[in-house]
C-alpha cells in the first residue's frame, strides 16, 4: 500500500531494537548510574509495557524480545536471577495480558518483606505518563501501600546525550 502512493519517501525500517549492543550498553550504563548516585535495592524490576496474551498466543515476538533485553542488559550488570525481575504494566481491559502484571507483583515482594525497589522501563524510549505517573507515582504508592519502603524509578534514557549516540548508532547500520 504504501509504496503504491505517489511521492513519499523511500522508508526503511530498523527491527529488533532491543538486538543492538549499544543500546543495552546505555540502559545498563543508566542503571548503575543511577544507582551509584541513589544506591542499589533490594531488587531491580523490569518493567515492559504490556500486550494481550492472545497476540503472543498468535506467534508476536515481544514477549520473547523483552526476555532477551532482560538477559543481555543483567548480563551487562552482572546480576543473577533473583536479582532482578521481569514485570509488565499499562494493561487494560477484561483480557488477559503478559504476565506478572507489576502491580500485584510489588504488592507480594512487599509482602515477603521486600523493602526497597528500583524500577526501570527499558521499552520506553522517554519518559511520559505510562512511566512517571504509573510507575513512579501508582507503582511507587502500591508497593509503599502493601509495605514496602521506597520504589525508585530510574528514568528512561531520554534526551541524554548517550541516548542520541545510541540512536545515531542504530541509525546509521540500518540507514547505510
Amino acid at each position: 500500500f504504501y509504496q503504491s502512493r505517489y511521492n513519499l519517501p523511500q522508508l526503511e525500517l530498523i527491527r529488533d531494537y532491543y538486538r543492538y549492543s549499544c543500546w543495552q550498553q546505555a540502559i545498563a550504563d543508566s542503571i548503575t548510574g543511577w544507582q551509584s548516585q541513589h544506591g542499589q535495592q533490594d531488587l531491580l524490576i523490569f518493567s515492559f509495557h504490556g500486550l494481550p496474551q492472545l497476540l503472543d498466543h498468535r506467534g508476536d515476538p515481544y514477549r520473547r524480545q523483552c526476555e532477551a533485553s532482560v538477559d543481555a542488559i543483567s548480563k551487562r550488570l552482572g546480576i543473577k536471577s533473583g536479582e532482578y525481575l521481569l514485570c509488565y504494566q499499562s494493561r487494560f481491559g477484561k483480557a488477559a495480558w503478559l504476565q506478572p502484571y507489576l502491580e500485584p507483583e510489588l504488592q507480594r515482594l512487599a509482602s515477603e518483606g521486600v523493602r526497597r525497589v528500583q524500577v526501570v522501563c527499558p521499552c520506553f524510549a522517554v519518559d511520559g505518563i505510562e512511566t512517571l505517573e504509573e510507575i513512579a507515582i501508582r507503582a511507587r504508592r502500591t508497593f509503599i501501600e502493601a509495605g514496602g519502603e521506597s520504589l525508585e524509578y530510574i528514568p528512561a534514557l531520554n534526551d541524554s546525550d548517550r541516548h542520541v549516540a545510541v540512536l545515531t548508532e542504530i541509525l546509521g547500520s540500518g540507514v547505510a
